[in-house]
């Protein structure tokens, strides 16, 4: 049924809202929406070392009390410092990562990123200039498929920025971190639905 006489149009989901007195009565439905959310993040969770450190730096810098994130980068014995990026670079120098030098590079540009108008697009592109010149690397022999999934990633973390500006869904960091969890950068995002 998608019309109703009391009910002016078509009625589609993007068009309704969900009240309630109580918040146990939303158990069913909430659990499902989470499901929906956490499915939609789980598809932009990036399966490269690289860019799982680019994804945790930017939630840690967006807030520095993330210890849940935070834990996934390193295990520090404190919590809520602004400058905790910065110290975990130097701290990464000297671990037995993968391209230590230019993962410490990318906390310390995470670091410095502007909140409210981060140049997504500039940092992307730094960066798979920087891990194209590792590809010719003969050391580097047993980690390609590493190094091509992280450029891959990164590209497709590109495109979302470019996505995310084109839409008009905001300017800044946050806006772009919500609109990935929410599965709006996506290109087959179906826009109807419940909100």
């Amino acid at each position: 049924m998608k019309t109703h006489k009391e009910i002016e149009g078509e009625i589609t989901l993007d068009k309704m809202v969900v009240i309630a007195r109580n918040r146990y009565i939303f158990s069913a439905l909430e659990d499902a929406l989470e499901d929906a959310l956490k499915n939609a993040e789980r598809q932009v969770e990036p399966s490269s070392l690289f860019c799982r450190v680019l994804d945790y730096a930017m939630r840690v810098k967006l807030n520095p009390k993330d210890w849940v994130d935070g834990k996934k980068l390193c295990s520090p014995s404190e919590w809520g410092n602004n400058e905790i990026l910065k110290k975990w670079s130097k701290d990464v120098l000297s671990s037995e990562i993968l391209f230590p030098e230019l993962q410490s590079e990318l906390l310390v540009v995470i670091n410095q990123l502007d909140i409210d108008k981060p140049n997504i697009r500039k940092l992307t592109k730094s960066f798979i200039d920087k891990l194209e010149k590792f590809s010719d690397a003969p050391q580097l022999e047993n980690y390609e498929s590493e190094l091509e999934i992280s450029i891959l990633e990164l590209k497709e973390f590109q495109k979302y920025w470019t996505r995310f500006k084109q839409k008009g869904l905001g300017d800044s960091l946050q806006a772009f971190r919500n609109a990935m969890a929410l599965g709006q950068l996506t290109e087959d995002v179906i826009n109807d639905g419940l909100t």
